[in-house]
């Protein structure tokens, strides 16, 4: 009997330490990295020579990636980093092909205002730009795309010119396939935040919070994307 109890706590102990090794890698920025990585897809670049595509749209959208509620300096909601990144780029394409904005996300956690709203506010305080539609009623990305479609489809766009996250992408896309068949849409993938081609530094190999929160982030889409394929999708 105390073999068998010894056996079980050998398992259990090399079990605990294998977890504590998994968790100390998922926590170094390299393997964070790596994992977003996986989700990039170099076809959804556009390099900034090759902006016929984004020209030709009707829209360009910007989906939301959550917010600060309220940012005391500002006396505003104000979009969160990710939010930030996509909506830095969506407005330079708007700059440099004048199709007009659409920003979606609306109230996730009961905030004040939505994040469409707050990225309103930054795209005209800090860009002095203003999108010409906001889709303030979704709170995730399946919503996203189920508000915006027939949004855009009563406006007569056929067009479309999504711009997400990298990592984001690959699930925004697989959401909007069935609207795109449904209202004939065009959708041209402008992704950013890449982190393929980054340089590895020695710290990234050092486990941190921001390591961990890159992982999180990556593992969440693998798992939303299983979960589509589990639902047909």
């Amino acid at each position: 009997m105390s073999m068998i109890t010894s056996a079980r706590q050998r398992t259990w102990q090399a079990l605990a330490g294998l977890l504590l090794l998994l968790q100390l890698a998922l926590s170094t920025p390299y393997v964070g990295q790596q994992l977003l990585r996986s989700l990039e897809d170099p076809r959804y670049l556009i390099p900034p020579s090759q902006l016929q595509a984004v020209k030709q749209s009707q829209v360009i959208v910007v989906l939301g990636g959550g917010q600060h509620e309220y940012s005391p300096e500002y006396q505003a909601g104000m979009p969160n980093p990710a939010s930030l990144v996509r909506l830095h780029y969506g407005a330079w394409l708007h700059r440099q092909t004048q199709t007009p904005l659409l920003l979606s996300g609306g109230r996730v956690f009961n905030e004040r205002e939505s994040e469409a709203a707050a990225m309103q506010y930054a795209l005209q305080s800090t860009y002095k730009l203003h999108a010409k539609w906001l889709e303030e009623k979704s709170r995730n990305t399946d919503e996203n795309i189920a508000y915006l479609s027939p949004l855009l489809a009563q406006a007569g766009v056929k067009r479309i010119t999504l711009v997400t996250s990298a990592y984001h992408m690959p699930r925004a896309l697989r959401l909007m396939a069935p609207y795109a068949r449904e209202y004939g849409f065009t959708v041209i993938p402008a992704a950013t935040q890449f982190y393929r081609g980054q340089p590895t530094a020695p710290t990234d190999w050092i486990p941190s919070g921001i390591g961990m929160r890159y992982s999180q982030i990556a593992l969440h889409e693998w798992l939303a994307l299983a979960g589509l394929w589990l639902r047909g999708k």
